[in-house]
């Protein structure tokens, strides 16, 4: 054993210290200063154990894994005073296990006068809620789920479902715009033909106070319901077929 007070060593040259087995230091403070560059190298693991820590960099900090990258603590504060772009290969996702006692779970809010955009350049863009799969990848199950689904090729829906079924929906897509419920649904299409009623069925032109202004018994005026109104160039003893179709 070496006791000493204080010490100074100044080393002129290069300086090698090997130690075979266990080398262990204990300091009350240390402060290290390298006016060059520092690498530290561990072959087997490197492992630090403190209180509060804290690192401040000057310039540029990368921090990279060649295997898997796992950042744990009770709370997590990333703060950024410029922008921040995140670049993912492979799949993302963010899941929520444990927050039922706080009144917001998952939040994304955006103070500035810029848009919030959410986009998907080839694939479906899916909004669910209620009965995710096992998988959670957000397509429905045998419970009801309300879903807004919004495809590439310009179709947009949003609907209540089960399983594989669609209770009621509202969709827009090339072809015009649709209500639907399970026993039927109203549809207009960009020439303008509106389609009523259920699904199967034999489309029959609208009567109007236009169309058939009196009786042609009592010569008396057709009474209709001025809230309710239907319009058409050329009146015509047969409907004209819709051209929507759901996407």
């Amino acid at each position: 054993m070496l006791l000493a007070g204080a010490r100074k060593t100044t080393v002129a040259s290069n300086d090698t210290l090997t130690v075979e087995k266990t080398r262990k230091e204990e300091y009350g403070n240390r402060t290290t200063t390298i006016h060059g560059t520092s690498v530290t190298e561990a072959t087997l693991g490197y492992s630090v154990t403190s209180g509060e820590v804290k690192v401040v960099s000057k310039g540029t900090m990368e921090l990279e894994a060649l295997g898997t990258l796992r950042l744990t603590g009770e709370s997590v504060e990333i703060g950024c005073t410029g922008s921040e772009q995140k670049t993912v290969v492979g799949s993302s996702s963010v899941e929520v296990l444990n927050a039922s006692q706080d009144d917001v779970a998952l939040a994304l809010v955006n103070h500035s006068t810029g848009e919030t955009v959410l986009h998907s350049s080839v694939g479906t863009t899916r909004l669910t809620s209620g009965g995710l799969t096992p998988t959670g990848n957000g397509q429905p199950n045998a419970t009801n789920l309300s879903q807004v689904a919004i495809s590439p090729l310009g179709n947009t829906r949003m609907e209540t479902v089960a399983g594989t079924v669609s209770i009621a929906a509202v969709e827009t897509n090339a072809t015009g715009v649709g209500i639907s419920t399970l026993g039927g649904g109203i549809s207009i299409d960009n020439l303008g033909t509106v389609a009523l009623g259920p699904s199967i069925g034999v489309q029959g032109a609208v009567v109007t106070t236009e169309t058939h202004p009196v009786c042609y018994v009592t010569g008396l005026p057709i009474l209709g319901t001025p809230s309710v109104t239907a319009s058409s160039l050329i009146p015509s003893p047969a409907g004209s077929p819709s051209t929507f179709s759901k996407g």
